[in-house]
């Protein structure tokens, strides 16, 4: 998780000092808007899959 937590962190840092098309700065606010209903939607629901839990499946092979 703390891996996860400086990818995301790196990742900030480099799409503040890159220049960016105008058109980007949508598609960050779709991205981000997804995210966070994802994230609620986790709360909400027991069912609904869990960042972590994606993760997990995603690369849980690298075990």
């Amino acid at each position: 998780m703390i891996a996860l937590a400086f990818f995301a962190f790196g990742l900030l840092e480099w799409i503040r000092t890159n220049p960016k098309p105008p058109g980007n700065a949508v598609k960050f606010w779709v991205f981000f808007s997804v995210l966070g209903c994802w994230s609620v939607l986790a709360s909400v629901f027991t069912w609904w899959p869990q960042p972590n839990q994606l993760t997990h499946l995603l690369l849980g092979w690298l075990e």
